[in-house]
This record gives structure tokens, sequence and C-alpha cells, in this order.
């Protein structure tokens, strides 16, 4: 930039030199008229503009003469010497403004005609103005260059010397009334705080996962042969899962008062409990796999773009404990000590994540997680025995807990048949027993076979007796006919 200012000043100096000299040349020619004695001095002329124009090009350099027009070079040698340094400050100040800012190849035209903006308002005589916009316009030249290599280096040494910003969870950005600084905001720009735009990308991966989801029970179902029991199942899990997400969106809305981390709170067991034992372990895991994926969405803490990953390992490992715990223990006295098994299991992921968040949380903040952890577990179990008997009654499902139930010998039917038949009862259980082995051999349901033994055997000694108490009646009437 300098180098265009003194290109500049040297025009406007040689103008003024040429000037000089003209005037020299002019004040000499006089003081030799006023010498000789002669009465009728000559007034001295000075030299034309052409002759003018002639000595201020041989003191420029050839690109300036080829550059610029001689009408510039006129309007320069006629100004007067303070319209000639009002001019060149005009000029030199107009192309500073411009040239301090980077210029590529692409702006140069616009900047000249931010010259020629600047320039055309001033106080200057039209030809003047001309001539000094003319001159601004050829004074703008590029002075931002593009060095795909210095511009590499210069990238890399700015990664380098950036310190990374860390934003730690629980960390608070800006309190009430505070004034926000371009570093706070900057944290606010890079949390997502700032955003006003709408973006179609969460729908767009929302409409995936949902895609996928649908696609993934189109499969499992598909493998159902039973097209009765396809359409149940599917309304149970439909239902199940629907009330899973009604209870995580309640949970959710206590995020709006300041209670982040209500989340652990959420029941995430009772879904898996429940498909486990009305339909089967397949489902309820694949189950458990989309109810995670829904937390990390539902309490995300309203930060649109954010997964609260967290909350989602925390619901998938409470549903597959529930599922674990389940496995062998089928009576409904057991589901309460699945229950707190699944109580425990919150308590040791719990605390596997505050220890790897390494953070600092006070004794009153431990237990409101512990609490919550509790609470989880055995309101899921709550949950499940209460919900458990209305999809029994709804849906007429002979359930693994109904089964057992009804097979239980102090089962006021079975206890009559004990006490008023007791060989008709021992050989029900017979039968059923080698019922329920048959059927286990083959992956059939072993209850079911047994209960249905039980029932078959006992009504079979019903017709017996009723056949039994007939024929003793017809003995009876003969007899007393005879008589």
């Amino acid at each position: 930039m300098h180098r265009i200012v003194d290109l500049v000043t040297s025009i406007f100096g040689s103008v003024s030199e040429v000037n000089e000299e003209v005037q020299a040349e002019i004040d000499q020619k006089k003081k030799a008229a006023e010498e000789a004695d002669v009465e009728d001095k000559p007034v001295p002329e000075g030299p034309s503009k052409e002759e003018k124009l002639a000595m201020l090009k041989t003191k420029l350099t050839e690109n300036e003469t080829k550059s610029l027009s001689d009408e510039v070079f006129f309007a320069l040698l006629q100004a007067s010497k303070e319209e000639l340094l009002v001019a060149k400050d005009l000029t030199v100040t107009a192309i500073n403004n411009t040239m301090k800012r980077s210029v590529p190849a692409d702006e140069v035209e616009n900047a000249k005609l931010n010259v020629e903006e600047e320039l055309r308002y001033t106080s200057l005589s039209s030809s003047l103005k001309k001539a000094v916009i003319e001159l601004g316009r050829y004074a703008v030249v590029q002075n931002e260059f593009y060095d795909p290599e210095a511009t590499e280096d210069q990238r890399q040494q700015a990664m380098d010397s950036v310190e990374p910003v860390r934003i730690l969870e629980g960390q608070i950005l800006v309190d009430e009334g505070q004034l926000i600084s371009r570093d706070v905001y900057k944290k606010l720009q890079l949390v997502g705080l700032l955003e006003s735009e709408n973006s179609y990308k969460p729908f767009i991966g929302l409409a995936m996962l949902v895609a996928l989801v649908l696609f993934a029970l189109f499969v499992i179902f598909n493998e159902m042969e039973n097209v009765d029991k396809k359409q149940k199942n599917l309304l149970i899990f439909s239902i199940i899962f629907i009330t899973s997400i009604l209870l995580m969106k309640m949970v959710s809305l206590f995020d709006e008062f300041e209670y982040s981390e209500i989340g652990y709170i959420f029941p995430a067991a009772m879904g898996a409990m429940l498909i486990k034992i009305l339909i089967n372990e397949r489902l309820a895991l694949f189950q458990m796999a989309i109810l995670a994926i829904s937390g990390t969405i539902i309490f995300n803490e309203g930060i649109t773009g954010t997964l609260n990953v967290t909350i989602g390992v925390y619901i998938l490992i409470s549903g597959l404990a529930a599922i674990l715990f389940l496995q062998k223990q089928s009576r409904r006295s057991k589901i309460l000590q699945a229950g707190l098994s699944v109580s425990v299991v919150n308590l040791i992921v719990i605390l596997s994540i505050l220890f790897l968040r390494n953070s600092q949380y006070s004794g009153l903040e431990y237990g409101f997680y512990f609490i919550a952890a509790f609470v989880s577990g055995i309101v899921s179990a709550v949950l499940t025995i209460g919900l458990l008997p209305f999809f029994e009654a709804g849906f007429g499902i002979l359930s693994t807990l109904r089964l057992i139930e009804l097979s239980n010998p102090n089962h006021p039917l079975l206890r009559k048949i004990l006490t008023e038949a007791p060989g008709t009862y021992h050989h029900s259980v017979m039968v059923a027993n080698l019922s329920e082995a048959a059927c286990e051999a083959i992956g059939a349901n072993g209850l079911l076979a047994g209960l249905g033994a039980i029932t078959m055997t006992s009504e079979r000694r019903n017709v017996r007796n009723s056949l039994l108490k007939t024929r003793l009646t017809w003995i009876i009437r003969t007899i007393n006919c005879r008589r």
C-alpha cells in the first residue's frame, strides 16, 4: 500500500515540479525584459499545454503515461498549487481507505468503484475531480494473492495455536443478568443455543430411524405363522411401547423445572418384563433397544441436535437386567424380587457413570441418584404386576404366571379333587408330569400341557362318577319296583 501512495505522491510531485519550472522560466523572461531598455516590453509567455505535457511525461514512467489519459495531466497542470495539495490529500486518503482492506482479484473492480464514489462528492472542480477519479482508479490494484502452500502453513499454525474450548457437563455458561462477552457467546454457539433457523436434518434422521424400526418389526412378526397370534402380539407390543414412551415423556417434563437428571427415575424395566412374560424374550430385547434410543432423544434437556447417551445406556442395561432376572422366575411373586435386582443393577450403573464423569458431587446428589435407581426398579415391578392382569384378561392370554397359579396345589378346585378323590388327583398329577416332560422335550409349552392333562383327567373322573350315580339310581329304582 505504501508503494501505491508513493506512486500517487510522485505524480503530484512531478506536476508541481513542472509548474515550478514553467514559473521559473516565466520569471526569468520577465527579469530579462526588465533589464532590457525597451519602451514596449512584451509580456513573457510560458510554454503551451502540449509543451508542459511533454515536460511532465519526461518525469513519469512509461506505464504511467500509457495508463493515464492526457486529460488527467492537463487538469493537474492547470490546477493551482493549493488545488493540487487538496487533490493530493483527497486522493491519497481515498486510496488508503480502500487499500487497507484486502483486495483479491475478483474484488478489484469493486474497490475502484469505492474510490470513485469517495472522490465523486469532493469540492474539487469538475475537470480536476475527473482527473483524480481516474488517477485513483489507476492506483487501486490487487493486494491479496493466493498462495496454496503458505495458506496451508498459516492454517496449520493457526490450528496449533488455538486452545480447545472444553464445555463440561453441568457447567454454567452464563448466569442470569450476566453480560454476555465474546467468549460466552462462542460457547453458547458451540452448544447450539443460538440456532434460530429450522433444520430438516433432525426430522430426516428421525424418519430414517422410524423406518429402520418398522422394517425390523416387519421381519420379526413376519416369522410368526399364526396370523391371529401375530396380530395380537403386535397390538400388545404397540400398547406396551406407547405406554413406555408416554411415561418417559411425562418424566422428561420435569426437565423444565431444572431437574435435568430426573430421567434416571424412569421405570425402564417395565416394558421388558411385560413383553417377556406376554410374548417372548426376543421382542423384549428389541423393545429395550428402541426404548434406549428414544430415551437419548427425549431426555436431551431441550437442546436440539443432541443425544443423552448416558441415559440411553442406563435404560438399556436396566431392561437387559430385567430380562435376565426374569429368565427362570415365572411366579408372579418373583416379579418384585426381579425389580429389586434391577434396582441393584441400576445403582451399579449410576455409580459407574458418576465415576466416569470424574466430577465433584455432593452427598445430596449421590442420595438423589441412589433413590432414583431404587425407585426405577421397584416401580417397574409394581407396574408390571399391576398391568399384567389387564393384558391377560383383555387378550385372553394364558401366560406362564397364570398357568403356574392355576396348577398350584393350593388352588380351590385341586384341593377339592384331592379331598374328594385322592386317587384321581394322584393319577392326574402323574399324567400331567408325563405330558409336561414330553412337551418340554420337543420344545412345546409344558405347563399348558400339564394343566390340560389335570383338567381332562378330572373331567373324565366326573363323567365316570355321573355314570356310576345314574346306574346306582336305576338299580335302586328297580329294587323298589320289585318290592
